[in-house]
């Protein structure tokens, strides 16, 4: 009976063990399952970020890296790596303290790579400029050249005298500037609106490997650059303009016409009041008797039409230190087309007014008036000039033409030039050259020679 008990005893034992083994086994198994899957994920992971590593991220530093190279200093950024940028201002004078202007600059690293190379003003300031050593040439006909270097650590100043150098020739100093300049091109840059209005102190940055220029357009627009030949990007930046960017070879002289569309309009406020302006006018011009002879009613409207387009023009002119000022002389030339529009469509349907184009009508024909020719903008002074003039042919004339259709331009433009800005000036101008245009052509001043009835 015992021994049947112990036999039943280790029997249950035996299966006990057998079972705890399989258990034991197959936890094991899971275990070594969740190994391997947890060790697959980090080979994925880890492959993933190698990958982004070496093909993204490589080619977002090269895109960078190269892109800086070109245009690091223009486009005032401190460096790609971090490194500080400096400034180096020179101020080119003679012996007596006299600024000298258009002195020839080459700015050069140690290295061989050019950063400058252009004619200067007597100030001018380099910027966006690594630490390191630069060899510094400045050259001048009937001057003494200089030719120095120069360790750069911080921001700098360097004044530049040149001397009288009246021993030297004229072929010393020209071989002496071809020396500099071997294998160098001129690059002449013109900056516009689409409609061809040159932009001032545009931002033009230039840069290559070896050569990176900042400088700015003058008041046509235009700058010019010295380069060794090669490939360059183009970038130029204009306040109130989309800026533009593109790449040029350079191989020889070029000129490079740069279009950039301004960002600031006139408003629609503004336009609405330009286009109710210039309404009045034609609603003027519309209620004169169709029978009449209408020449001179239709140079009129010529005027009006010539004043929107000059405004629309102006528009478009940008060179303006910021939005408000933009808008302001945007308004200035708006009041200045309400007020004379005003005054011009008030003298077209005047009395007096109405019977010359009914006398003219007796044996005149209507024709189409020739176009007022572009008017330049003048200064005030000119405008009053031209305004006495006027005044005093118009005072001669008195007896031999209507002088009345001269007379409403004359006033448009004398009301105009009583407001103080540059806007009205302007519009003032289209006015007196509308009315020294009609004094002299020949169609238009036939139509003139009649007694007022």
């Amino acid at each position: 009976m015992s021994e049947s008990s112990f036999g039943a005893t280790t029997a249950n034992e035996t299966v006990n063990e057998a079972v705890n083994i399989t258990g034991n086994a197959s936890n094991a198994g899971e275990v070594g399952l969740q190994i391997i899957l947890i060790f697959i994920i980090v080979l994925l992971v880890s492959a993933i970020v190698v990958y982004y590593f070496k093909f993204y991220k490589k080619g977002d530093e090269k895109e960078s890296t190269d892109f800086g190279k070109a245009l690091s200093g223009g486009l005032g950024m401190s460096g790609l790596g971090g490194r500080r940028k400096f400034k180096l201002t020179f101020k080119v004078s003679d012996e007596n303290k006299k600024a000298i202007n258009d002195a020839f600059l080459l700015l050069q690293k140690e290295s061989g790579d050019i950063e400058f190379s252009n004619k200067i003003p007597s100030t001018v300031t380099i910027p966006n400029l690594d630490e390191g050593r630069y060899n510094i040439k400045i050259v001048k006909d009937g001057y003494t050249a200089i030719n120095q270097t120069l360790n750069l650590k911080t921001d700098m100043n360097f004044d530049a005298l040149l001397n009288t150098d009246k021993g030297k020739s004229y072929t010393e100093a020209k071989g002496l500037f071809k020396g500099i300049t071997e294998g160098m091109f001129v690059v002449e840059i013109f900056v516009r609106t689409p409609s061809g209005i040159p932009l001032n102190n545009a931002k033009i940055l230039i840069g290559s490997q070896k050569s990176r220029q900042e400088v700015n357009t003058n008041s046509e627009g235009m700058c010019t650059l010295t380069v060794p030949k090669g490939e360059y990007l183009l970038s130029a930046e204009k306040d109130l303009c989309e800026s533009q960017m593109r790449h040029i070879t350079i191989n020889r002289n070029e000129k490079v016409v740069i279009n950039l569309i301004p960002t600031a309009k006139i408003t629609p406020e503004q336009r609405n009041k330009l286009q109710l302006a210039y309404s009045m006018v034609l609603n003027a011009y519309n209620e004169i008797h169709s029978g009449y002879e209408r020449t001179i009613p239709k140079y009129f409207v010529k005027v009006a039409e010539k004043v929107v387009m000059e405004i629309e023009k102006q528009a478009e002119n940008v060179n303006f230190n910021s939005k408000e000022g933009y808008e302001k002389v945007m308004n200035d030339y708006i009041r200045a087309a309400e007020i004379s529009m005003k005054i011009l469509a008030n003298g077209m349907l005047e009395n007096r007014n109405i019977l010359l184009y009914a006398k003219l009508s007796q044996y005149e024909k209507e024709i189409e008036p020739q176009a007022l020719p572009d008017v330049e903008k003048i200064s005030i002074s000119d405008a009053y000039r031209i305004l006495s003039e006027v005044d005093n042919v118009l005072i001669y004339e008195i007896r031999n033409i209507s002088t009345y259709p001269v007379a409403v331009l004359w006033r448009a433009a004398k009301h105009l030039l009583n407001e103080p800005n540059d806007a009205s000036a302007h519009i003032g101008g289209i006015f007196l050259k509308a009315a020294e245009f009609m004094l002299k052509n020949e169609e238009l001043r036939r139509r003139l020679k009649i007694t007022i009835l």
